[in-house]
C-alpha cells in the first residue's frame, strides 16, 4: 500500500512566533523605536494572560466576525500593577495588539495627525480569529 501524501498550496506566514512578538515589522519601524518595542514586550510578558483573558471575557461575539466593541481603557482590569502601568499597557493594545498581530480592529478611524494618537472614544472589537493569532 502507497502511503497518500498531503499538500496544502495555501499562504502561510513565514515570519516564526518569535520574529512577531519581538520584531515591529517594516509597518511600525516609523510609528515606535525599538527600546520602546522591548519595553512594551516586556509589559506584555508580566500581563499577557490578564489583557486575554479581559479581551475574550469583554467582548463577547454579538455576530459571527466580531465582539462587541469597547474603550481601550475597559479592556484593563483594575488592579496595583495594572494602574501603574496603565498608559503603558494602553501603547501595548494598540501598537501589538491592534497594528502587529491585527488581533483587534477598530469602529473609525484614530487621529494620529499629532504627537498623540487620539483613541477617546472609539471602540476596538475583538476579531474571530483572536485566539488564532495568539
Amino acid at each position: 500500500m502507497k502511503t497518500k501524501k498531503v499538500i496544502d498550496n495555501s499562504e502561510y506566514s513565514k515570519d516564526g512566533f518569535y520574529h512577531l512578538i519581538w520584531s515591529r515589522g517594516d509597518e511600525l519601524k516609523s510609528e515606535i523605536n525599538r527600546y520602546y518595542w522591548f519595553y512594551l514586550t516586556l509589559i506584555e510578558m508580566l500581563m499577557r494572560y490578564e489583557l486575554i483573558e479581559n479581551i475574550i471575557i469583554t467582548s463577547n461575539s454579538n455576530n459571527n466576525d466580531v465582539g462587541k466593541g469597547i474603550h481601550l481603557n475597559m479592556i484593563i482590569p483594575n488592579g496595583v500593577v495594572n494602574n501603574f502601568f496603565r498608559k503603558r499597557i494602553l501603547d501595548l493594545l494598540y501598537f501589538k495588539y491592534y497594528l502587529r498581530y491585527k488581533s483587534l480592529c477598530i469602529s473609525s478611524i484614530v487621529d494620529n495627525n499629532s504627537d498623540n494618537i487620539n483613541c477617546t472614544r472609539k471602540n476596538f472589537f475583538r476579531e474571530r480569529v483572536f485566539l488564532i493569532n495568539l
